[in-house]
């Protein structure tokens, strides 16, 4: 019994540490996810497997099938292109896998003098490449440098070398001997060890990363990472290396492969060479071919077998400080942040949607218990006065019945100062006094004696006031418009300020050095000067930005804080975009609300949103450096007519000659381009006559030749124009009847084309349906069947003696092995199939005390080896045979046996017991207790039909309900496989 127990302990720990490594994974430094996009043949791609992704300079990703395809993020850019595949690749040039080159920017083989000698392998190094040369019986390496070759290294080929690297200025070296080695022939150990290898690795792999070497080999399973030190520790002992990628910041990604399954393992090695598992990602992308990013800790894209995923991780920037960022915060603080506003001591008073009052103090959040009235309604804009040292603010209920309130901090007192009209805004006039607006055009001025009302309600009846400015100017801000109040009394004269235009739905009003930011729900923000005529209009058209603006401020920098539905965005002065801050770059939510902002006396600022609030810290603001570029439009003008290019490989073509060419150029962030605008291969050198205006470009009268323009701003950019002769106009019509017959010819055939490939494609995605179908029931079997075997096993070893127990551990772990290497394929060859089967009816019959006996018979005539058959098709009959026919009867005379046949070309499988009958079973499952449902026969079906929308192959069932003298003696079921 103690044996026995053991044995049982064993198990539970067993599966207790696969559980823990399960819920281990994950926990790692992998980035929250923003967004994911995938990248598949519906989108465009050539082939849903993809070899190599790249991600270059300019932002574009190039896609590696059988095929290159350029993608801009959004849209497919040209048409595919077959070239040789990359073996290795730089930011100008790539590999062909026979190591020759090419030139990135028009893929064009170069015509270089390789040294001569046997290529053994090529390594990025700075702007050049390094080659490992063998000529005779020497090791060479060169530097290719700017068309330039430099022999670096040359030493006796004394050792097989396959692969090499170089680690602070040495060069390390994988040779036969089954060693690291220097290139002066030092060997190298690990921890004062040689490293352990039986045979020469077939494929290794050696990478320098970040003073680290990182190696593996496919005859030794595992990852391994040499130190400065000559230690060898170990990130991964299951898998080998199948590739790894840098990025521009000097950050990795190690691939690593297992390669009796294929599965894989991901990891991400930091600036100091330490590294963190990422396999969070394989949940994105199963299969992983390769990865590419300019920097792996923003985006990282994944391609494989299924296509290409296009990761962007969120990116906290350190000017931003996200508070109650969850809406499952627990604590009270969070969700919708209706007011937000600082005192003297820079206490903040934060009121929420639900009338909950919180005070923000250095940092640190407490919800208050006040003492008093507790507000009616919504709460909303809170104001301070330093006269009372009193906060103030607004409330309105579902009537728009108004009320007033007041918050002593210090004593925790709050007061209803009085009843009002619906009030919506609140504001500080310039000489430090208080005023409130809302419902029904209404106006309060709370001084100390009093509140005065102003109802304007005559002169703008029926007229919500949302937003109020009381300066110089006092204006009141509506959905219907901008007002002017000359003064403030009953007989003030109301203008409405024409100047702005069709300015409606304003939600509030700012003023700095001289200029009104007026914010729209809808229109965007509108910048005024003194005397309230418009300077610039904000929005999505000119600056990219979301045109529902709840609230505006300007920083010490005299940049624009813009709050919106979809974001903070920041401007600089001229209204040009600097940054965009989403949850991506960690502020609390990207919808904020209308009024809720308070400027810090050190300049920080406090954002209220419909989650929680954020502080923003403007003196640590920094945008990238490095933008993306773009080009709007190019167009070029022949007379009154307008041609828009269209982009092709970089390229944008015109067949006629124009008047003058348009560039329309964007970038966020900059607006100081430098251009270089030059002939490119022409005889002629033109001079050329250009108008610059801003982004635009405009090349006047154009010559019979290519332009190559070269943009100089924080990211260099190029593109090409051709221009190409006019045809004269006698040609154009002598063909046109040809022309329009080659047309026609062309259209009809497009037609035909297209219905034969809407054909293909129908029956492609079918197939792809059908395969799909298959894993997913295929995914129901496999627990069906391990469920009922660990029940065995449980059983058994709780009812048996101990060596019949060892036995049965050994069986079963035959069984597990059986079944796992098995279910991985949708088919198993014959003699793998029979072999899981002896397991399986060998543990039974040990769980069942040799209740049955069965047998397995095979005709002569059948290839074991050759013959295939759908994997986990004939066991769950097996099973059924067992448990439902042999299992029900009350002796001890059961039997089971299995033949297979041929029939013709096909395959005959005859299940043969001496069960029950199929009439009985069923009865008993009726009466049973337990009612549990099972779904092996209904899924064997599906997959029988899945199986046959795949390949077309036929599988028949047929049950025979075996009786002798009116009882049924058993079933029979012929499985028939038709090749």
């Amino acid at each position: 019994m103690l044996l026995n127990r053991i044995y049982i302990s064993l198990i539970y720990l067993f599966f207790i540490l696969i559980v823990s490594a399960k819920s281990m994974q994950g926990q790692t430094h992998l980035p929250s996810i923003h967004s994911s996009q995938r990248v598949t043949p519906k989108s465009g791609l050539k082939d849903r497997k993809v070899e190599q992704v790249f991600r270059l300079p300019s932002g574009m990703y190039l896609f590696v099938t059988d095929k290159f395809q350029f993608y801009s993020g959004r849209q497919f850019i040209g048409k595919p292109m077959a070239y040789p595949l990359v073996r290795c690749m730089g930011d100008q040039h790539f590999f062909s896998e026979d190591f020759e080159m090419y030139q990135l920017s028009d893929f064009e083989k170069l015509s270089i003098e390789i040294p001569k000698g046997e290529i053994i392998d090529v390594q990025k190094d700075g702007s050049g490449f390094l080659f490992l040369i063998q000529k005779e019986n020497k090791y060479q390496i060169h530097r290719w440098v700017d068309d330039v070759w430099h022999q670096v290294l040359s030493f006796p080929a004394d050792f097989r070398i396959q692969k090499f690297s170089s680690l602070q200025g040495e060069f390390y070296f994988l040779d036969s001997s089954r060693n690291l080695r220097k290139h002066n022939g030092e060997k190298i150990c690990f921890n004062g060890n040689d490293l352990p290898l039986h045979d020469f690795p077939a494929d290794p792999q050696l990478y320098s990363i970040n003073n680290h070497l990182f190696f593996s080999f496919s005859d030794r399973k595992g990852i391994f990472r040499m130190t400065a030190e000559n230690n060898v520790d170990t990130l991964n002992l299951r898998s080998v290396i199948h590739h790894a990628k840098t990025d521009e910041v000097g950050q990795a990604i190690i691939i690593g492969r297992r390669q009796v399954v294929i599965k894989n393992s991901i990891f991400f090695i930091d600036t100091i060479g330490d590294y963190h598992s990422w396999d969070e990602l394989l949940n994105v992308n199963d299969i992983i071919a390769d990865v590419a990013s300019s920097n792996f800790v923003e985006e990282i894209t994944l391609c494989g077998l299924s296509g290409v995923d296009i990761i962007k991780f969120s990116i906290e920037k350190n000017f931003v400080s996200a508070y109650a960022k969850t809406r499952e915060d627990k604590r009270g603080f969070g969700n919708l942040i209706m007011g937000v506003r600082n005192d003297s001591k820079d206490r903040v008073l934060l009121v929420k949607e639900n009338r909950q009052l919180f005070l923000w103090e250095e940092g640190v959040v407490h919800e208050m218990t006040l003492k008093g009235d507790v507000p009616e309604g919504l709460c909303r804009a809170p104001i301070y006065s330093e006269a009372t040292n009193l906060f103030y603010f607004p409330s309105y209920n579902s009537n728009r019945d108004g009320f007033l309130y007041s918050i002593d901090v210090d004593e925790q007192l709050i007061t209803l100062e009085a009843n009002t009209k619906g009030l919506y805004t609140a504001c500080k006039s310039t000489e430090g006094e208080l005023y409130f607006a809302g419902h029904e055009s209404s106006v309060y001025h709370l001084t100390e004696d009093s509140l005065y009302f102003f109802d304007y309600n005559k002169e703008l009846k029926g007229i919500e006031i949302y937003a109020l400015f009381i300066g110089e100017k006092k204006l009141l801000g509506t959905r219907q418009g901008l007002f002017q109040v000359d003064h403030l009394s009953e007989d003030g004269v109301i203008n409405t300020v024409e100047s702005v235009g069709s300015l409606d739905e304003i939600r509030f009003i700012d003023y700095h050095q001289s200029k009104y930011y007026i914010g729209t729900h809808g229109e965007g923000l509108y910048i005024l000067d003194d005397d309230l005529n418009l300077i610039r209009k904000i929005d999505q058209e000119c600056c990219s930005i979301n045109e529902y603006v709840y609230s505006t401020t300007v920083d010490s920098e005299d940049r624009i804080w813009v709050a919106t539905n979809e974001g903070l965005f920041v401007l600089n002065d001229d209204g040009n975009l600097l940054d965009h801050l989403t949850t991506r770059e960690g502020i609390s939510e990207q919808e904020f609300n209308t009024q809720a902002l308070t400027v810090l006396e050190d300049g920080e600022l406090i954002f209220g949103t419909v989650n929680g609030v954020t502080l923003i810290d403007p003196s640590e603001f920094y945008t990238s450096t490095e933008r993306d570029f773009y080009v709007e439009a190019v167009l070029a003008y022949v007379g009154e007519e307008v041609f828009v290019g269209k982009e092709v490989n970089g390229r944008y073509k015109f067949l006629t000659r124009p008047d003058s060419i348009v560039i329309k150029l964007e970038q966020y962030g900059y607006d100081d381009f430098q251009y270089s605008f030059q002939a490119k291969n022409s005889l002629v050198h033109d001079k050329l006559s250009l108008a610059i205006n801003q982004n635009e470009i405009t090349l006047l009268d154009p010559k019979f030749t290519s332009y190559e323009l070269s943009v100089n701003g924080p990211q260099k950019a190029a593109l090409n124009i051709d221009v190409q002769r006019n045809v004269p106009i006698i040609l154009r019509n002598g063909f046109l009847y040809l022309l329009g017959l080659l047309a026609l010819g062309f259209v009809i055939f497009k037609i035909q084309d297209r219905r034969n490939k809407r054909k293909l494609n129908e029956s492609d995605i079918q197939r792809q349906l059908a395969v799909i179908k298959l894993e997913a029931l295929r995914s129901q079997l496999n627990p069906h069947f391990i469920f009922n075997s660990l029940g065995a096993i449980s059983y058994y070893m709780q009812t048996n003696e101990n060596k019949l127990a060892n036995s049965y551990l050994t069986k079963f772990a035959k069984l597990i092995r059986a079944f796992l290497e098995s279910s991985k394929n949708e088919y198993i060859s014959l003699k793998d199939e029979i072999n899981l089967l002896t397991y399986y009816l060998s543990l039974e019959k040990m769980r069942f005390e040799d209740s049955f006996e069965y047998s397995i018979n095979v005709d002569s005539d059948i290839n074991l080896d050759h013959e295939q058959i759908p994997t986990m098709l004939i066991q769950p009959f097996v099973e059924n045979s067992l448990i439902h026919g042999i299992n029900n009867r009350q002796d001890k005379e059961g039997k089971i046996d299995l033949t297979f046949k041929k029939d013709g070309n096909d395959l005959l499988c005859v299940i043969d017991d001496n069960g029950v009958g199929r009439a009985r079973a069923e009865e008993i499952k009726r009466n049973s207790i337990k009612r549990h449902k099972s779904r092996g026969t209904q899924i064997i079906n599906e997959r029988i039909e899945a199986a046959e929308s795949i390949d077309g192959q036929s599988i028949t069932v047929n049950f025979i309900d075996k009786q002798a003298e009116g009882k049924a003696t058993g079933t029979k079921v012929n499985i028939l496989i038709k090749n």
